[in-house]
C-alpha cells in the first residue's frame, strides 16, 4: 500500500473522533489491523453500530471490510456487501470533483448549465440575465422546486 495513503485515511477518521492535542501526539494507525481496532474503537465511542470501509488506491482495492453490526436487534454483521444510504454525503463527492475539473482547466463554476446539459429542459424565466450555472448546483441555489 502507499506510505502516504493510510496516514492520511486514519487521521481524516480519528480526526472526528478526538480531540484536537490527541491528534497532534498521536501517530495514528500504521496498519491495517490497527486501523481496523481504531476504527472499532470510535464506532464503539460514538455508539455506532457499524459502518462499511474500503481503502481504494488508483488500481484497486486495498482493504474492503464491513465492521459492527448492520441490524443491532437480529446480530447482522455488516459485510462488504451490506448496503448502506448515501444520504447527502453524494453532494461533496460532486462538488469536489467539479473543482477538481476546475482545477485541470476543463470546466469553470462560471459556466452555464445549458452550456453542459443543453437537452436538460428548466424553465429560467431571468436565462437572459442570470442564466443557471453550474456553481448555483453545487451551492443548491438553482431554484428547483420538487416538481423539476
Amino acid at each position: 500500500m502507499k506510505g502516504c495513503l493510510l496516514p492520511l485515511v486514519s487521521l481524516l477518521i480519528l480526526s472526528s473522533a478526538l480531540p484536537a492535542a490527541e491528534i497532534t501526539t498521536n501517530t495514528g494507525p500504521r496498519s491495517i489491523p490497527e486501523l481496523q481496532a481504531a476504527i472499532e474503537a470510535i464506532l464503539k465511542d460514538t455508539r455506532t453500530p457499524g459502518a462499511a470501509i474500503a481503502i481504494v488506491s488508483r488500481n484497486q482495492a486495498e482493504w474492503v471490510a464491513g465492521i459492527g453490526k448492520a441490524d443491532v436487534a437480529a446480530n447482522q454483521p455488516v459485510t462488504t456487501n451490506t448496503l448502506f444510504r448515501l444520504g447527502s454525503i453524494s453532494k461533496s463527492f460532486a462538488a469536489v470533483a467539479a473543482l477538481q475539473l476546475q482545477e485541470a482547466g476543463r470546466l469553470k463554476l462560471s459556466d452555464t448549465v445549458k452550456q453542459w446539459v443543453p437537452d436538460v429542459a428548466f424553465v429560467n424565466p431571468w436565462e437572459a440575465t442570470h442564466p443557471l450555472r453550474l456553481v448555483h448546483l453545487l451551492e443548491q441555489t438553482t431554484g428547483f422546486d420538487d416538481r423539476f
